[in-house]
């Protein structure tokens, strides 16, 4: 008799535990910020192919999921916390210091990645790193190549709000160069601004050429998860990279 209380019992937690799962809503950090083809959070939507990518996966498996879109710095923290499941984008890379010893685990390559310095076309060349002076970037995003300078005092890193006025304040040759990912750029050149050569990636430059990952602390199980899925859907992958124009890395 006591078996069999014991094994009604198991079965009993074990129908409890599966019930309590399905209605687990995990949630996705992303970046309150417009970065797109990438992603971009505008008006309470996101979008972008990140965004297509974690839909695909998150449904083919039954999960129920949401978006909290924050600031960079403040979804780092909030990340590192524990307050959220899953951060996208994300690297090794970035705020290493506040992710020290929180056992962070990355997924596989999701969407390759040039941060680099776009500048007008007839600065193409022009300047080794050494002269550039004012330099723009996104808030809360790091320049790693440029930063030993920066802390020198030997240039300027202007940060702003948002991509399209970075390319604004190039264009009004306010500064230099603008220092982000080439696609973003390119975008907006092509879409906002209806001139996709108006500004030019300098390849000559400082630039970082990696690739945008999927974290989590708390769920190393899913993140394998999304790993075998990213390995089975490689063509819906490059279909949508082909829809959105993403380069990654230019030759």
């Amino acid at each position: 008799m006591k078996n069999i209380i014991k094994i009604i019992f198991c079965l009993t937690c074990a129908f409890g535990a599966s019930h309590a799962s399905d209605d687990v809503t995990y949630i996705i950090g992303v970046e309150d910020n417009r970065y797109f083809p990438h992603y971009s959070y505008e008006d309470g939507v996101y979008k972008g192919i990140g965004k297509q990518i974690l839909d695909a996966f998150f449904n083919s498996k039954g999960y129920k999921y949401k978006y909290r879109a924050l600031p960079v710095a403040r979804l780092f923290q909030t990340f590192v916390d524990g307050d959220i499941d899953f951060k996208y984008p994300d690297n090794a890379f970035w705020s290493t210091t506040l992710k020290q010893g929180k056992g962070v685990i990355y997924s596989n390559a999701v969407m390759p990645s040039t941060d680099g310095v776009m500048v007008l076309p007839e600065n193409l060349g022009k300047k080794s790193a050494n002269q550039i002076e004012i330099l723009g970037t996104i808030r809360g995003f790091t320049a790693p190549q440029w930063m030993g300078r920066v802390e020198k005092g030997e240039m300027i890193l202007a940060e702003n709000d948002n991509s399209k006025l970075l390319v604004k304040q190039v264009l009004a040759k306010r500064i230099e160069g603008a220092y982000a990912n080439i696609d973003v750029m390119s975008y907006i050149l092509r879409e906002e601004y209806n001139d996709a050569g108006a500004l030019v990636f300098d390849p000559a430059l400082p630039h970082t050429k990696d690739y945008y990952y999927f974290s989590s602390i708390k769920h190393p199980e899913i993140i394998e998860e999304f790993n075998q899925w990213l390995a089975e859907n490689t063509d819906f992958i490059n279909q949508l990279r082909n829809e959105y124009k993403i380069i990654g890395h230019p030759h």
